[in-house]
């Protein structure tokens, strides 16, 4: 976020010398000629600005939406273990009474494997989050 504030306070800058220079213009022929090539300078700072600021806005999008999926496979890893545990409170018990329940067995095995599974998916969405902040690095450090 600190980016997108400090790429609007670029572009209030230019924009403000841009006044500055328009101000500034006294509207002789010779003088004018040096103010128009300061006001090309600056809409280029100002396009220049804008886009950084627009990609930076995609950037910070992107992220608030991969935050959102990453909250969606939390809470649903949650509740697996959640099951998980439960199940295994039955299973514990089933096996103190001596009971031996094949049906709980089978819960408590395939909340096992849910866990293992959800556990599993969260691992390679880890991966594939920092894979692609290391990329960006390593594209950077092949070009220097």
């Amino acid at each position: 976020m600190s980016e997108v504030s400090e790429l609007e306070e670029r572009l209030v800058t230019a924009m403000a010398r841009i006044r500055a220079a328009v101000h500034a213009k006294d509207g002789d022929a010779a003088a004018s000629a040096p103010d128009q090539a300061q006001l090309d300078v600056l809409e280029a700072e100002r396009d220049a600005a804008r886009l950084a600021a627009e990609t930076a806005a995609e950037a910070q999008a992107g992220a608030e939406a991969r935050l959102a999926e990453l909250d969606a496979e939390m809470t649903q890893l949650r509740e697996t273990v959640q099951n998980l545990q439960t199940v295994n409170a039955e299973l514990r018990v089933a096996a103190s009474e001596g009971v031996q329940d094949p049906d709980v067995i089978n819960k408590a095995l395939a909340a096992d494997l849910a866990a293992l599974q959800a556990a599993r998916a969260a691992d390679l969405r880890d991966i594939e989050a920092i894979l692609a902040q290391i990329g960006p690095v390593e594209e950077g450090a092949s070009h220097a």
